[in-house]
């Protein structure tokens, strides 16, 4: 015969099965969390870059068509610009003065972007040098590439 101290559960045995339980559930739903953050800013940052790139792209195109059409390589590239603005369906480029007056990067289906882009040209004489830097929330990514005359 079992005695009354063996018989099933005590309830100080639940409180301490639930507290392990409970401890166990929330250090898994905190990791859960911890990784879906850092995966959206990856994606976030991954997108940062890729904007980035296409700045540089837009200008190397300006740059190229100038020279493909037998004008000079800085025709419609501002040389003195430090917060340039340039979408990705047009070649004009255009001086903001500050990222506060950055427009938001909106593509066709977008409504709205957190992003925006500011292009810095600085003329170099055989070379211009191209910083294409992506801004959103309080973080910013930056592209750097140097341009030549190559004809």
């Amino acid at each position: 015969m079992k005695n009354k101290l063996q018989k099933g559960m005590t309830f100080l045995e639940l409180l301490i099965a639930m507290f392990i339980l409970t401890v166990g559930i929330s250090g898994v739903s905190a990791l859960l969390h911890t990784t879906i953050s850092a995966s959206n800013d990856g994606v976030l940052r991954l997108q940062a870059a890729y904007l980035a790139g296409e700045g540089v792209e837009i200008v190397r195109n300006i740059r190229d068509d100038n020279l493909l059409n037998h004008r000079n390589w800085l025709t419609g590239i501002p040389t003195d610009c430090s917060y340039c603005e340039v979408a990705y369906n047009t070649r004009t480029l255009t001086e903001r003065g500050s990222i506060d007056n950055l427009n938001e990067l909106v593509y066709i289906d977008a409504e709205y972007s957190i992003f925006k882009r500011g292009i810095s040209i600085t003329d170099h004489g055989d070379y211009i040098e191209v910083e294409s830097t992506v801004y959103w929330w309080d973080n910013s990514l930056t592209v750097k590439n140097h341009l030549y005359n190559w004809r």
